[in-house]
């Protein structure tokens, strides 16, 4: 099952109606979702619009650390083409905010500060798009299922190939990581530790 539209959703999540469902929560979701301050439908010009946009901010004696958080939506799955939007979200965000001017802040405080990006859809197509959401730091990816009991988000993360094997040994790849140890323990002073395997 799926929402009637993008924008139900995003009223779900924006407006935290989340307590209307019985069963709406797997993976802390809407936690990460009520934040500080919260922008619906957040335009990064030359970049496009953020379906939720997340500030969160809180100040010690000598510093300010700000946390931003882009959402992207997707009412079905999330392929490529969700990823490189957010991306494009995430840049464009971080281009603004390091054109801001902000040394009259950072004469009296230090600012950290941290872009985080959340993916919402109802499962990956089979393009490889579970690889690079999980290769990708500061991204995070949950799908939501919708049933009888209510909505349930599920962070999603950890994908791997069923028919990996991880005991097949590549001879270049062992000769290459035996000539690095070597040479760490060459040009270190810390006592040798043997590589397992090697």
């Amino acid at each position: 099952m799926k929402f009637e539209d993008e924008n139900e959703l995003e009223e779900l999540l924006f407006g935290n109606h989340l307590e209307e469902y019985d069963n709406y929560l797997d993976g802390n979701l809407c936690t990460e979702v009520k934040h500080t301050l919260q922008f619906r439908q957040f335009e990064v010009k030359g970049y496009g619009i953020i379906d939720i946009l997340g500030i969160d901010y809180y100040r010690e004696p000598d510093f300010y650390n700000i946390t931003i958080t882009i959402y992207e939506l997707k009412n079905g799955p999330i392929d490529m083409k969700a990823i490189s939007q957010i991306s494009r979200y995430y840049i464009g965000v971080k281009r603004y905010i390091s054109n801001l001017d902000l040394g009259r802040f950072r004469k009296r405080l230090e600012i950290y500060l941290e872009i985080n990006g959340i993916l919402v859809g109802s499962e990956y197509p089979n393009d490889g798009s579970c690889f690079v959401v999980d290769s990708i730091p500061w991204l995070s990816c949950y799908f939501f299922d919708i049933s009888k009991s209510g909505v349930n988000f599920t962070e999603t993360d950890g994908w791997y190939r069923e028919n990996e094997d991880l005991k097949w040994k590549n001879p270049c790849l062992c000769d290459g990581f035996k000539m690095l140890v070597n040479h760490y323990r060459k040009s270190s002073k810390e006592p040798n530790y043997k590589a397992d395997g090697i």
